[in-house]
């Protein structure tokens, strides 16, 4: 029944878990029927992911490794991400408990076990990892490592209202406000009546205060209202300054937004990392320069977000290979730079023969290693100006659909698109808190 295979791809799942909770619990009196087709079942889902991860088609891979909590327990999501025709394929590679105790080295090593049964291990690889792990080399020399953008976001939120930087600051008042809201938003479900649809929930790793803070400021009437029913709660009210708290949501509600926008799924979003940093610096840049309170807090913004969301050269690539980007975001006078940085990751893209499959490597490893050195840098061939001199894309069609079709003219440009286009922004999507156990190491999501 449909009911028994998902218990037991539920085993499956959370094989490296084994142990943790009995069978006889999970699947009662079907525990010795699931044991005896667990083995097939895991070797066939093997068998397909092993096909799908270390096809000679594909250019490379992302992966993400991400730490967050489901029901009671925290764990690390180890999930693998390809371009499949045009379509965006996610496979949940493995689950792993987390522990405090437990060191990056530790994970890293746990990663490298669990992509070595799915992976050939030449293939180029874009890892996505959450801070403490983003200063681990987990690529080598045949992939790429990017903090989550989240991770990011909430790094530059907690820069500004994380207890010591407040109190280093002098910002009580600020203080307590935070707290006042952490505990509203603890012991309220806010009702979304009257809306015309609920908001796309922001990821796991967005800052849990400064999200209570933002609901507190949407519901502040209703919260007024509710809390002033009754003596024990009015003190709690005591401690909303509304004019505080308008200020601090209109600064916190773009970084949400951006949040949001960045994990997003089932489509690309690793190009609108650099708009979306630019468009954060050139309002926190505008709003310092206003008169009023709010003012030094957007310096302090500004300040965290050029310490903690970081720009990589991927993020710079992705966006001009978004055919409604391009150039557009960027100033002039960065142009000629990032162009050249495109032309360096289309040298290293195999050629593509006729028949679909990989052919010639593009550069040989000594002149990729001049190439990371910056000893040479390829001229670009007729690709990169011909693709940047036609006009802005225009039609509403998907990312991946538009370089499929133009894989004839711009063949490494195409195959470069459709492997860093996979790469997710955000390192942990928003329902894996309710799939995560219910899918397979390696089950793929359309």
């Amino acid at each position: 029944s449909k009911d028994f295979l998902k218990l037991a791809q539920t085993l499956v799942d959370t094989g490296s878990r084994n142990g943790a909770y009995s069978i006889r619990e999970a699947l009662g009196d079907m525990s010795s029927l699931a044991l005896k087709q667990l083995p097939r079942m895991y070797n066939q889902v093997k068998v397909k992911v092993t096909c799908a991860l270390g096809s000679n088609s594909s250019l490379g891979i992302a992966v993400t490794c991400h730490s967050q909590t489901i029901g009671p327990d925290s764990c690390y999501l180890l999930t693998a991400y390809q371009v499949e025709g045009v379509r965006l394929r996610r496979y949940v590679l493995g689950l792993k408990e987390a522990s405090l105790r437990e060191s990056p080295e530790q994970i890293h090593h746990w990663v490298q076990n669990v992509l070595s049964e799915f992976v050939m291990s030449e293939i180029r690889t874009v890892y996505v990892t959450e801070p403490r792990l983003s200063s681990l080399a987990f690529c080598g020399r045949t992939g790429i490592g990017l903090r989550c953008a989240g991770c990011s976001l909430t790094a530059t939120v907690q820069a500004v209202l994380g207890r010591r930087s407040l109190q280093a600051r002098g910002l009580h008042e600020l203080g307590e406000l935070l707290a006042t809201c952490r505990d509203i938003a603890a012991t309220t479900s806010f009702s979304h009546e009257g809306k015309a649809a609920e908001e796309p929930a922001a990821p796991p790793c967005w800052d849990p205060v400064a999200e209570a803070l933002l609901k507190v400021h949407e519901n502040f009437e209703a919260t007024c209202e509710a809390y002033g029913r009754s003596k024990s709660t009015v003190p709690l009210l005591q401690g909303l300054n509304k004019h505080l708290l308008g200020t601090l949501a209109c600064l916190l509600a773009p970084l949400r937004q951006a949040a949001q926008e960045l994990s997003v799924e089932r489509c690309p979003t690793l190009q609108h990392v650099l708009p979306v940093y630019l468009r954060l610096e050139k309002l926190f840049t505008s709003k310092a320069g206003e008169a009023g309170a709010g003012s030094k807090l957007c310096h302090y913004f500004l300040e965290a977000l050029k310490e903690n969301f970081k720009v990589e050269r991927v993020h710079q690539v992705a966006m001009i290979l978004d055919p409604q980007l391009k150039l557009r975001p960027v100033p002039a006078y960065q142009h000629e730079d990032i162009i050249s940085r495109v032309c360096d990751m289309a040298a290293n893209m195999r050629e593509v023969g006729s028949g679909g499959s990989g052919g010639t490597e593009g550069p040989s490893a000594a002149k990729r290693g001049r190439l990371d050195c910056g000893l040479e840098r390829p001229s670009c061939d007729s690709e990169e100006p011909q693709y940047l001199g036609e006009p802005l894309f225009n039609g509403t069609g998907d990312l991946l659909q538009y370089w499929s079709s133009v894989m004839d003219r711009y063949p490494r440009l195409s195959r470069l698109a459709l492997w860093l286009l996979a790469v997710p922004a955000v390192a942990v999507h928003g329902d894996h808190e309710e799939k995560a156990t219910g899918h397979c190491g390696g089950n793929e999501q359309a």
